[in-house]
């Protein structure tokens, strides 16, 4: 029998997730950091701003010399090892100059499986945000905004009236401000 290595599955399945075309136009952008729920999300949150009109910039793949060029802004020591990581795609996206990074709040996620007994996440995917928030001082030394939005997953209603919230309420406001948050056809609660 041949000796061919097997197929890298995990390649496959970034290529599916994080693959995806990005137009180089649009007057604002967001950093979406390759980490944590991520993995499961980045398809939905790339095609939402998109389509809003917001280059979305992800964070590169994590190396062992960025991890250790964050570990000054990580809080503690026993804390689990991606949540470490994230410091490193923070300080990666600030660096790429974003304007916004945006890391939600998602205590349920979507129920993939009617047999699940829950979806909760883990207490420190869905809390860190708030962490990292209030402990990387280059976000505020380079003034990016950090957006890290109570977003549920679980309840479909809810969610829509968040995501409107998020996106369309402030775009309506800034436009009637004469500031444009965000860029092309304005979307409609039914849309999002």
């Amino acid at each position: 029998e041949s000796e061919k290595p097997g197929q890298n599955i995990y390649t496959n399945k970034y290529a599916l997730l994080f693959d995806r075309e990005t137009p180089e136009t649009g007057n604002r952008t967001i950093g979406i950091p390759r980490v944590l729920n991520m993995y499961e999300n980045y398809p939905f949150w790339h095609a939402l701003f998109t389509r809003c009109g917001i280059r979305v910039v992800l964070s590169d793949i994590s190396t062992f010399v960025s991890y250790e060029k964050a570990l000054n802004s990580v809080m503690s020591d026993n804390i689990c090892f991606p949540a470490k990581l994230v410091h490193s795609h923070i300080q990666n996206l600030i660096h790429k100059k974003v304007e916004r990074i945006f890391l939600p709040y998602v205590v349920y996620e979507h129920e993939s499986d009617k047999k699940m007994n829950n979806s909760y996440n883990c207490p420190i995917v869905m809390s860190y945000p708030t962490a990292l928030g209030l402990n990387i001082d280059e976000l505020s030394e380079q003034h990016v905004e950090f957006m890290y939005p109570f977003v549920p997953y679980h309840d479909k209603v809810e969610l829509k009236r968040r995501l409107y919230q998020l996106i369309a309420v402030d775009r309506v406001a800034d436009a009637e401000a004469g500031r444009g948050r965000v860029t092309g056809p304005k979307i409609t609660r039914s849309e999002i």
